[in-house]
């Protein structure tokens, strides 16, 4: 914006009619020291932001070798965790094109974090990653939509598994009165336990979502 109402500036300077002799000299040193100001300032500013965003992306990469340390030693938590993603999430902008290595480098070490808690139920972990992903689309522009499509896929999933448990209980009376009842009804049995569990699970992760 401040560069294009400089550009506005020296068309009008171009625009006005000539000034005396005398003072044309003088006129046109001050109005060129006043533009090469102006830009030794954004070059000056340019190379701050630049440096800034350098310093950021170290520290990102601290919080993620902190991460990978943690998962090396077995000093994996839950606590540990939320402060490690505070922490990644406060800081600022890095350059660009680190922005894709920076950020996979972080989800691959924050997954392999969790997987690395002791103690920790497979659910509990899932639910763990889903708070994690949430937190970080907090600060996404695209938040919205990417929510909503999480939604829909979760969605998609529990209706699935709601239709294979209902077949499988068909398939459970069906077989209850073959030769093999016993065991065909302790297989159909431990299924629908599994997918009854699994089913609550995404049912946690959708009210999750809402409270975003």
């Amino acid at each position: 914006r401040t560069s294009n109402e400089l550009k506005s500036l020296q068309q009008k300077w171009k625009e006005v009619g000539p000034v005396p002799e005398k003072f044309r000299e003088k006129v046109f040193a001050e109005f060129k020291e006043a533009c090469d100001h102006f830009f030794e300032q954004r070059r000056t500013q340019h190379g701050k932001v630049e440096n800034e965003q350098v310093e950021n992306l170290h520290a990102k990469e601290q919080v993620c070798q902190q991460l990978e340390t943690h998962t090396a030693n077995g000093t994996a938590s839950a606590d540990a965790l939320k402060e490690l993603q505070d922490q990644f999430n406060a800081i600022g902008f890095v350059p660009k094109k680190d922005i894709t290595a920076i950020r996979n480098r972080y989800h691959e070490a924050v997954d392999k974090f969790v997987e690395a808690i002791q103690g920790f139920s497979e659910e509990d972990k899932n639910k763990l990653l889903l708070e994690n992903e949430l937190s970080d689309l907090r600060n996404d522009p695209m938040a919205d939509r990417k929510i909503f499509q999480k939604e829909q896929a979760i969605r998609k999933k529990i209706g699935k598994i709601e239709n294979d448990i209902s077949l499988w209980k068909n398939n459970l009376e069906f077989f209850s009165r073959s030769q093999n009842a016993d065991s065909v009804r302790s297989e159909f049995n431990e299924k629908i336990k599994e997918a009854t569990d699994h089913l609550k699970q995404l049912k946690d992760q959708l009210k999750l979502l809402r409270t975003v």
